[in-house]
């Protein structure tokens, strides 16, 4: 009988292998959609998450390439 026990430096080791073209494209996709939605929220609910109008348009005129490495996943 074989037991396969799951250690932390597995799950991690598995989170740091290269993602795919197509994976990182999808990301990118991805954020540049999110950052088109923030250009168009209300000032209101801009308000209510902390970020001015001009942070927002700051943030949705970036390349989608441009993101901090800790939100490629």
């Amino acid at each position: 009988m074989s037991v396969t026990i799951r250690t932390n430096a597995t799950i991690t080791a598995k989170r740091t292998k290269p993602r795919s073209f197509w994976a990182r494209l999808r990301s990118m996709m991805t954020l540049r959609r999110e950052r088109q939605q923030l250009q168009a929220l209300d000032d209101h609910i801009l308000a209510d998450i902390g970020v001015t109008r001009a942070q927002a348009l700051q943030e949705s005129r970036k390349t989608p390439w441009d993101a901090p490495h800790h939100w490629h996943s």
